[in-house]
């Protein structure tokens, strides 16, 4: 990645267009770092994003949607109060860095006309938003600090602004090939070209540098001892077509893809083997790059948190299972308690008050067995303490047997939820998983969480083709499980799940299908179960109307019978088989 000086300089160029005399309607601070601005142009609602997060500072258009805080910042508060109404004049970027401004005519408190800039330091963890007078003075800033913090300058309100140290670079763009040649040379000459260039040029980045070596046809190894006169014409005239495309707005936008991933952007075509994407504008480029970026981190985020209560939950019931299976084992146990009592009572002629023990013969195995007593209780009054005992522990062994079955089937609910998370392949697949613990009493819902007036599309089953073109459904949580099963599919459809462990159902839709479909729809069911790192998986497979539900079942739990199995092994390359199919 590399938001660096050269694509702000394009960016900019960009916004303006974009922006330049725009109305902002309304300003919100929806987290600590993040800034949206939307702006009315030219008929068209534009939302502008700033943001000083250390590993994603930046501006740009945006399309994403954020959720705003009940009670805004107070940083917020300050341009909405300054800037709201107020009319861009433009944006400025400060030579080729990473600092760029923006000019709003707007009105002071008594009226008067006056200019307001909005300054964007986007320099990684120093990134900071400044509110300024037209007179440079600072109104607010997004980050705070005095001299204790930082003793070159201070960003506190009332203070004159203070810029960021100037980097001793220069700018390529009033670069000559002969100032440019002697520029490389006094650098050591065992620096490695790319990082010479990034020591010299303002507002390159490393990738941008290793892209001029790259265009110029050297290895990015390449050193400045081993160029000849013709190496650094070759590297001259490389940069000169790379500043000509941003001069000219002929450069291509482009996101670079590792997988299913973004994996960099750039303002320029990047020379590269991995796939790669381009877009008309560099708004679009970086907001769908870090629109999946921020997606990507929800995901992970979403599944962590989901992961870490269910892990909880899950541990917790293991424990109460185990006390309900000693609560069983001590009720198995408690007959010899009424043996006792019943002992006591048979030889109760034979006691007396203040006995500590009896030694009798024990008529159920006629074996010779001693019995402790109770001295300060009578002997009557001891059978009756063995006989209470008995009652006691044989009740708690009841009440454990129905517990036991109750907190098996939650357990057995909450590990399908487990392999529905860890199957999960969007964000919206962990919504709805989130939303399913709600209404199940797992999670509580948030406030916040109840202000969403929009509510969130549900997602659809994972759908496959067989080989011979048969579909196949998958659910992906425990809802769609249910939707599949006993509403999608049709009585005499085939239905699938892994034998006794956790996992999604899976539908044929068909009557006639061959034994390899068959095969290819048990396939996708043990993959998509916990049982996705196995071999030889047993595979349950019957008509959907032998599935039924119970009364009170939770979400995706079924009974069935009339199945057969059938064994096999999860194979990832047929499943990306299908998934093209």
């Amino acid at each position: 990645m590399a938001f660096d000086g050269l694509l702000l300089h394009a960016l900019t160029t960009e916004l303006n267009n974009e922006l330049a005399g725009g109305r902002i309607d309304r300003v919100y601070q929806p987290e600590k770092e993040l800034l949206i601005l939307h702006i009315r142009n030219n008929r068209h609602n534009h939302k502008l994003l700033i943001t000083t997060k250390p590993d994603a500072a930046r501006l740009h258009l945006t399309n994403d949607n954020f959720s705003n805080p009940l009670h805004p910042p107070s940083f917020c508060m300050a341009l909405r109060k300054h800037l709201e109404g107020g009319r861009i004049a433009g944006l400025r970027q400060q030579g080729l860095d990473r600092i760029v401004s923006l000019e709003i005519e707007t009105y002071d408190e008594l009226g008067e006309p006056t200019t307001r800039k909005l300054l964007c330091e986007l320099m990684g963890k120093h990134s900071n938003v400044l509110l300024l007078t037209e007179n440079m003075k600072i109104i607010d800033a997004l980050k705070r600090f005095g001299g204790a913090v930082n003793e070159y300058r201070e960003i506190l309100p009332g203070l004159p602004y203070t810029p960021p140290p100037a980097q001793d670079k220069v700018n390529p763009f009033t670069l000559t090939e002969d100032n440019f040649v002697a520029l490389l040379l006094d650098q050591p000459l065992n620096k490695k070209i790319d990082r010479a260039l990034l020591a010299i040029l303002s507002g390159f980045s490393p990738q941008s540098c290793t892209e001029v070596v790259l265009r110029a046809g050297f290895s990015p190894s390449l050193k400045i001892e081993q160029c000849g006169q013709y190496d650094f014409t070759r590297l001259w005239q490389t940069l000169k077509e790379m500043l000509a495309e941003i001069e000219q707005a002929t450069y291509q936008p482009t996101l670079v893809k590792a997988g299913e991933r973004y994996k960099q952007f750039s303002v320029f075509d990047l020379t590269t083997g991995l796939p790669k994407e381009h877009y008309p504008t560099l708004n679009e480029a970086l907001d769908k790059f870090f629109t999946a970026k921020r997606n990507e981190q929800r995901v992970q985020e979403l599944r962590s948190r989901l992961n870490t209560k269910l892990i909880n939950e899950i541990e917790r019931l293991k424990k109460k299972i185990a006390i309900n299976h000693q609560k069983l084992q001590q009720a198995a146990d408690a007959q010899e308690l009424r043996i006792f009592g019943e002992l006591i009572t048979a030889n109760i002629y034979r006691l007396k008050q203040g006995q500590k023990e009896l030694t009798t013969e024990n008529f159920y195995t006629g074996e010779t067995v001693t019995i402790p007593l109770k001295p300060e209780l009578t002997p009557a009054e001891n059978a009756q303490h063995y006989f209470k005992r008995y009652q006691k522990i044989k009740k708690g062994g009841k009440l454990a047997e129905q517990f036991l079955e109750q907190t098996q089937n939650q357990l057995h609910y909450l590990e399908s939820v487990q392999q529905s998370v860890t199957s999960a392949d969007s964000l919206s697949d962990l919504e709805e998983i989130w939303q399913e613990l709600i209404s199940a009493g797992i999670l509580e819902q948030k406030q916040q969480d109840k202000r969403k007036k929009d509510k969130q599309p549900q997602s659809e089953p994972r759908c496959f083709l067989s080989s011979e073109g048969i579909t196949i459904l998958v659910g992906k949580n425990n809802r769609q499980n249910d939707q599949i099963t006993l509403k999608t599919a049709k009585q005499d459809h085939t239905w699938l799940h892994v034998k006794d462990i956790p996992g999604s159902h899976v539908v044929i839709l068909a009557e006639d299908f061959s034994q390899k479909t068959l095969e290819e729809a048990a396939v996708l069911a043990a993959y998509y179960s916990k049982a996705r790192n196995s071999a030889n998986v047993p595979v349950d497979y019957t008509l959907v109307k032998h599935v039924r539900k119970p009364r009170g079942a939770k979400p995706g739990m079924v009974i069935y019978d009339h199945q057969k199995t059938v064994f096999v092994t999860p194979d990832e390359t047929l499943i990306q088989d299908l998934k093209k199919n």
